[in-house]
């Protein structure tokens, strides 16, 4: 992303991936510890850098589809592009990589000094399933039965490498695509960026955005419920997972309305396919204006709190009990991020030649009517997405 409106220095294309190198270094400082300074041009897609566990991870896990389909073997033949070279050597080195990391942070948390380092996922990981094989051996050693099999109380090597790669995989798209869905609809709707921009302002004041402590996020983080708020809304138009899939294994009776006399009978076994787009945009719950970007419908007239959509109409993140296990966090790291841009700064499309600042923020939403799911729903062509970023 850049400040500058110099023809010689354009970068607009530079917001979506700038988003991803957001995403991606949030998720990374969070599950191991490692703090990246900011950059579009990410560290680990450097052919020529050394490979760390984390560069691979985070190599994997955005050529997720290309690891999925490719045999590394392929993707370091010599004819094949040097980033296709680096992603066959990540996934060739990822165990060997893996249980180098997990030593270093045992030896990390045994450390006398160990409380001046930043608990993460992984370090959470590590000491609990230590915990547990100690209380197995324990319990060996004191001749009671060992738990064993599904029953151990301890997570093995793979199972602690295998739950930090669901964790950074499931969190990158889905947050890095809905900031990019947000910060073009905040683009084209310049009227919600305002809103925005005025409940940031009266939440920080006139002090230096750049000073505030994670002391202070308890304090500001359930003020800004507007941009909270943008998010939902992004969600519900644009949804990550557009389908969700269930498995019914016993007969389920299911009751449309309040009568319990309408009703009908799932027969299992059968598989119940959720239209999430059907669900986010039906006009009994949303309204007339319900395929409009409108991120005050959050707060209805004469409520001081937010909106509950009824339960089953409102699931970006699932339902139940296998609801999205980092929903707390995705909210917590959007709103950071729209807090940061948006205290600063103002985003408008860039207009072609010719075009009116109307025509521009047509394109822009014809962009994003462009889009499909991939692992989750993208835009098609995101290097056609052009921003101009201006100081306030």
């Amino acid at each position: 992303m850049t400040l500058s409106t110099s023809p010689a220095a354009d970068k607009s294309s530079d917001s979506l991936p700038g988003l991803r190198a957001i995403a991606i270094n949030v998720l990374t400082r969070v599950a191991y510890g490692r703090h990246t300074p900011f950059s579009i041009a990410s560290s680990y897609r450097d052919a020529t850098k050394a490979l760390t566990y984390v560069d691979g991870i985070a190599l994997v896990v955005d050529l997720l589809l290309v690891a999925a389909f490719i045999p590394a073997g392929i993707l370091r033949l010599p004819f094949m592009p040097q980033l296709s070279k680096k992603l066959g050597q990540a996934m060739v080195k990822l165990p060997d990589l893996t249980v180098d990391m997990l030593d270093q942070e045992r030896k990390r948390i045994s450390s006398a000094d160990s409380k001046e380092f930043q608990n993460t996922i992984m370090t959470t990981l590590v000491r609990l399933s230590d915990q547990g094989r100690e209380q197995d051996d324990d319990q060996g050693s004191s001749g009671k039965s060992v738990a064993t099999g599904g029953n151990k109380q301890y997570l093995t090597e793979e199972e602690i490498a295998g739950n930090l790669f669901i964790f950074t995989a499931a969190g990158f798209d889905t947050t890095s695509n809905t900031m990019s869905y947000a910060i073009c609809l905040l683009a084209a709707y310049p009227e919600w960026q305002a809103w925005i921009q005025a409940e940031i302002d009266v939440v920080l004041g006139a002090g230096d955005h750049e000073q505030i402590s994670l002391e202070d996020y308890t304090a500001i983080f359930p003020k800004l419920t507007r941009c909270l708020a943008v998010m939902f809304e992004t969600l519900r138009v644009y949804p990550a997972v557009s389908l969700l899939i269930r498995t019914v294994e016993t007969n389920q009776t299911i009751f449309p309305s309040s009568s319990k006399s309408d009703s009908f009978i799932l027969q299992a076994p059968c598989a119940v396919h959720v239209n999430i787009m059907a669900l986010h945009t039906s006009r009994s719950t949303w309204g007339a204006d319900t395929l409009d970007f409108k991120p005050a419908r959050w707060f209805p007239e004469g409520q001081d709190s937010m909106y509950v959509p009824p339960r089953g109409t409102f699931m970006p993140w699932s339902s139940g009990p296998r609801n999205c296990p980092g929903q707390k966090m995705s909210q917590v790291e959007f709103v950071s991020v729209v807090m940061t841009l948006f205290g600063k700064c103002s985003v408008e499309p860039v207009a072609e030649k010719g075009q009116t600042v109307k025509q521009a923020r047509e394109r822009l939403l014809g962009l994003l009517q462009d889009s499909q799911p991939v692992l989750t729903l993208q835009i098609n062509k995101p290097r056609e997405v052009k921003l101009k970023w201006t100081r306030r």
